[in-house]
């Protein structure tokens, strides 16, 4: 082989294996995005980047370090997420590092990181034998650290800096998102509470006023009465509606289990009180599945609105409730036995409407059957995976 031959055959080889590396990248690249697909959940998101981050580069333990550089000390960490591969001490990312990242803004490759004559003044753990940070940057601010490090044995390459910097690239957008969902969950929890804190206080007053005037009023026309006794039922109504949007924000009731929860104790409570027979089968314990606020607060006032409307209007003797989960699929039933009503060619009142427009909004399937003299029934179908 001449050299030219033999200089063709190099470069070949070179070119293959710079293809061969940007399929593996795109392979690790599509992994990850799969594996945080689907979840705003930030600590959860963090959890799975690391994991697939040890598993990319052979590495023994992985940190997540999220900053703020608009706050007071941007040296303080927002979330500090470690994983450990091995029961080997836990590696704890430090402030020399987090410091120099804010300065550079660029990859890091230390191993032999006692003897780097930039970091000798670091007080390094003991396991540290080798490490790799790529800084986590959105609109040019670093907004979190990626950090690999092995305890002992296999040192990290330039090739493994670029994958781990291609993958904190990536990962820093995917964080901005979910903590900026995180962040307006939490305003809309804020909003809500001191909605209930501040106007609910006052809705109960008003119902309290309302009984006390009924009974300074005495002997009053009964339609005088009847609107008092309105004026408090909404109050208190309005005060219970509140409360359910409370419940739905609050991420400490994000799973469907809760949600099945508030559901039975609400459909007992309301049955009980106005004594209707009722039978309400709904699955006591749940594998843990997470539900976004909305779909949690949408399914749960459907239900509020069909077992309001077969226990108020629909005169029945009876009610029946149901809800089913089978083959990934969530399935709410309400039945009466009420009077009915004919569904064609009658204008549909507000809460028919938004049981409706709620379903179409988190894509779930919503039948509504009613028969003069026989009986209401709605369903709800939705996906859950």
């Amino acid at each position: 082989m001449n050299k030219e031959d033999a200089k063709k055959l190099k470069e070949l080889r070179e070119e293959n294996a710079s293809l061969q590396r940007a399929v593996e990248e795109l392979a690790i690249l599509n992994d990850l995005a799969r594996a945080v697909a689907g979840t705003t959940n930030l600590r959860e998101i963090l959890n799975t980047a690391v994991h697939r981050s040890l598993r990319a580069l052979h590495a023994g333990q992985g940190v997540i370090t999220l900053v703020d550089e608009d706050a007071e000390d941007p040296a303080k960490t927002i979330v500090r997420i470690v994983v450990r591969s091995s029961e080997k001490k836990e590696f704890h990312f430090n402030e020399g590092l987090l410091g120099w990242m804010q300065i550079h803004k660029k990859p890091l490759l230390l191993n032999d990181p006692r003897n780097d004559p930039h970091f000798k003044r670091i007080p390094w753990d003991e396991p540290v034998k080798s490490l790799l940070c790529a800084p986590m940057m959105v609109r040019a601010r670093l907004t979190g650290v990626l950090t690999v490090y092995n305890p002992q044995g296999r040192e990290f390459t330039l090739k493994d800096q670029r994958l781990l910097t291609i993958i904190a690239a990536h990962l820093a957008q995917v964080v901005e998102n979910a903590r900026l969902a995180e962040e307006k969950r939490r305003m809309q929890l804020r909003i809500a509470r001191d909605l209930h804190d501040d106007v609910a206080s006052s809705l109960s007053s008003i119902s309290l006023y309302a009984e006390s005037l009924k009974r300074l009023l005495g002997a009053v026309p009964e339609r005088a009465l009847e609107i008092i006794d309105k004026i408090a039922s909404l109050s208190l109504a309005s005060v219970d509606g509140m409360g359910d949007i409370v419940w739905s924000l609050a991420q400490e009731h994000d799973t469907l289990d809760d949600l099945l929860v508030r559901m039975k104790g609400h459909a007992l409570e309301v049955c009980n009180a106005k004594g209707l027979r009722h039978r309400i089968i709904i699955p006591e314990v749940v594998a843990e599945v997470s539900l976004p606020a909305e779909i949690r607060r949408s399914i749960f006032l459907i239900f509020k609105e069909a077992l309001n409307n077969a226990i108020n209007h629909s005169k029945a003797q009876c009610v029946f409730v149901e809800v089913e989960l089978r083959d990934g699929s969530f399935e709410m039933t309400i039945k009466d036995d009420g009077v009915g009503f004919s569904t064609e060619g009658v204008t549909r009142g507000h809460g028919l409407r938004n049981m409706e427009e709620r379903a179409n909004d988190i894509h779930a399937k919503y039948f509504l059957v009613s028969k003069q003299g026989k009986g209401t029934e709605v369903r709800l179908l939705k996906k859950m995976t």
